[in-house]
């Protein structure tokens, strides 16, 4: 893709595959598959008839999360600045560089009424609070890093922020069926 930068020069941005054999000679490594561990907790209570409330908590642990990197400008680093990778101002990819944790809860009350055969009323609450939090970032490959002084993200702030805290935190719903 080619986009414009607030000097309005052209710069060529070039996604590519991690098994891209440039990729793999700065020392990034070939995408695995994601793995996670669901952990959950359940307490129920029909507090009468027509009343039920539960309280669900869990957890979710993805490791080798696969996100995009950080974008990569030629210009800054100097493993870039190859014949190998002329025509090109910047490249991304996709990575394995994180391991996430998500932790949540969940609160439900339903109410449920029968008037008769045909008339039946339902009313549920639910709440839901839950955070994400990155819990391991890969080092920058040292071929990759080789002859650049400032540190190369391969995950920036804005990935993490993505991840942390874009998607909400807390949730309402509110239903209401009659029948």
């Amino acid at each position: 893709t080619t986009s414009k930068v607030p000097c309005w020069s052209n710069w060529q941005t070039k996604p590519r595959l991690i098994s891209d054999p440039r990729l793999q000679a700065l020392g990034l490594s070939s995408l695995k598959a994601e793995s996670s561990w669901n952990y959950r907790a359940v307490v129920a209570s029909q507090l009468c008839t027509s009343l039920l409330f539960t309280v669900d908590a869990n957890q979710i642990d993805i490791n080798d999360r696969i996100i995009d990197s950080e974008r990569l400008i030629k210009s800054s680093i100097k493993a870039l600045q190859t014949p190998a990778f002329d025509g090109i101002s910047e490249i991304r990819f996709f990575t394995n560089a994180t391991d996430t944790r998500t932790r949540g809860v969940d609160l439900v009350t339903t109410y449920k009424a029968e008037f008769s055969e045909r008339s039946r009323f339902t009313t549920s609450l639910a709440l839901t609070f839950n955070q994400t939090k990155i819990v391991r970032t890969s080092d920058t490959p040292a071929p990759l890093q080789a002859g650049t002084a400032n540190r190369i993200l391969l995950i920036d702030t804005v990935s993490i922020g993505l991840i942390e805290q874009a998607q909400p935190r807390q949730k309402v719903l509110l239903s209401a069926t009659y029948t």
